[in-house]
């Protein structure tokens, strides 16, 4: 009796890992290369979006860490503004071309307002804490598709956490390089 079910675990583990293997070779081939380029709706930088590079840094298996820089221009109730997202991104490969991606980061925004009493131009700038939980579908072609939760936590007249604008992005663009 020990002896099949000694017989029986080897069998057990063997299959296990021939499974691990195949899975390995499809999370393989579905990875992410190295550079993205994406238009990002709303998202971290308000109102009209941005375009934005990213940079995979770190990658082991299926987690990928990477960095966000890009930028954005608005012009909304005789404000226009200009906003530049920074991030890091934590990406991790559910299954095919579906991935999970959580980050933290800042947005500058840079500002020039109308006075409505005087009519003259105010210039300004202010600096908000990002965040990023959500999606991306990533094709075999390299074309990506991310729908993420974005709060922005705005620190312009201090340090108070308390005022958080909750938004969500939409992104489209491609993957490239190795």
């Amino acid at each position: 009796m020990k002896k099949h079910l000694f017989i029986a675990l080897l069998l057990l583990i063997s299959s296990i890992g021939f499974g691990q293997d195949t899975i390995n070779k499809q999370i393989i081939s579905y990875s992410l290369p190295n550079n993205s380029v994406f238009v990002e709706l709303l998202g971290n930088s308000l109102f009209f979006g941005s375009v934005n590079y990213e940079r995979i840094i770190l990658h082991k298996h299926i987690f990928y860490l990477s960095g966000r820089i890009g930028t954005g221009f608005g012009y909304f109730f005789d404000t226009k503004l200009i906003s530049i997202p920074i991030g890091l991104n934590g990406i991790f490969h559910i299954y095919h071309v579906l991935y999970f991606e959580v980050g933290a980061g800042t947005t500058l925004f840079y500002y020039n307002q109308k006075q409505s009493d005087s009519g003259k131009w105010e210039n300004g700038h202010w600096v908000a804490l990002t965040g990023t939980a959500g999606i991306r579908l990533k094709s075999p072609g390299g074309f990506i598709f991310r729908a993420t939760f974005t709060p922005i936590f705005n620190l312009k007249n201090s340090l108070d956490l308390s005022e958080v604008i909750s938004g969500f992005g939409f992104s489209f663009g491609g993957c490239f390089g190795k």
